[in-house]
């Protein structure tokens, strides 16, 4: 679901494996690996958790982390991809039990200016 965030914020990501009943809570195969990117780093940085936490419902994650507006931010207004990707041992792109490549999810995070708060006088300078 796409995400407005504002540019003094960070907001917890969490991955979930979907299984074939389409609940979450799958974990990954052996050998597999979740990466979580940012199309944009320079408007929004991720950090990921050495560790995934669970989910804040309690389902299992296969990563999580913060997403954060980058100060100054890079960007702003503009949709930023965010985009999980799971890979096998060897690289190539990871599969179901069945053999087929898993598709990469993607999402978008806004960075979006702070609110106007206050205007200022400009007078020219005195003659």
């Amino acid at each position: 679901m796409p995400l407005k965030l504002p540019d003094n914020k960070s907001v917890d990501y969490f991955i979930s494996g979907v299984d074939d009943h389409k609940m979450d809570g799958a974990v990954l195969g052996a050998g597999q690996t979740c990466t979580v990117t940012s199309s944009d780093p320079l408007t929004v940085a991720l950090t990921p958790d050495a560790t995934p936490r669970n989910a804040p419902d309690g389902s299992v994650s296969i990563a999580s982390g913060k997403a954060a507006a980058v100060n100054p931010v890079g960007n702003p207004n503009v949709a930023v991809s965010i985009t999980s990707h799971i890979a096998e041992a060897d690289g190539t792109p990871g599969k179901d039990v069945d053999g087929s490549v898993i598709a990469d999810a993607v999402d978008t995070i806004t960075v979006v200016p702070g609110a106007l708060r206050t205007t200022g006088v400009l007078f020219g300078v005195p003659a």
